[in-house]
């Protein structure tokens, strides 16, 4: 997928990471699945501070 910005993106998981391998990812995912909702949210403002709606970037 190619961004508005012309940035490639090879797989990225719900938080905005990008990764070259699927195995990658799906560990990512796994092992934010196990974290508490606070290190999710810190997470996401270390990628997002402002909690920019992202749809428009990616699309």
């Amino acid at each position: 997928m190619i961004d508005k910005r012309g940035y490639v993106y090879i797989l990225t998981n719900k938080n905005n990471e990008v990764f070259e391998e699927v195995v990658n990812a799906i560990t990512r995912e796994k092992q934010i699945k196990g974290w508490l909702r606070n290190k999710k949210i810190e997470l996401v403002k270390k990628f997002n501070p402002n909690w920019d709606d992202l749809y428009k970037i990616i699309i």
